[in-house]
């Protein structure tokens, strides 16, 4: 998957706050900055609209968050397939490491996934690209 005419790696904080599905651009830079949509911020009575489960889901696949404002990564050496438990089954969250996972060579394995419908949908055009995806529609998406 490539992106040809994307020609930076900061999304305009003002977009991004109005887009709470911004944060699913962390799966797919090398190196990224992305602050939390204020709906996130302000999500007081609905703790699982959290970034945590992307940002672990990341840093488990070889990223490092870097000091700052907002959520910058870096990807020094790349992205590598790993096992991991979402500590939240999040939608968006199994969705950032389902991207992640399909960028790294190698098997990856999500455990305590989100298996709503459109998780499947993502499932099924990452498979359409020829990304080896199995478990679409469960909790654990191994491959």
């Amino acid at each position: 998957m490539q992106c040809s005419n994307v020609t930076k790696d900061e999304p305009d904080p003002a977009l991004v706050g109005r887009l709470r599905g911004s944060v699913l651009l962390l799966g797919r830079c090398w190196r990224g900055a992305v602050a939390r949509p204020p709906r996130l911020q302000e999500a007081t009575f609905r703790p699982v609209a959290r970034i945590g489960t992307h940002l672990e889901a990341l840093v488990s696949m070889g990223a490092s968050v870097v000091d700052g404002p907002g959520h910058v990564l870096e990807l020094p050496n790349g992205l590598r397939p790993t096992s991991i438990y979402l500590y939240e089954a999040s939608v968006t969250g199994t969705e950032t490491a389902l991207l992640a996972a399909a960028a790294a060579p190698g098997i990856s394995e999500i455990r305590h996934a989100a298996c709503e419908p459109h998780v499947v949908e993502l499932c099924e055009f990452l498979a359409k690209l020829g990304v080896g995806v199995t478990g679409a529609g469960t909790t654990t998406y191994p491959g």
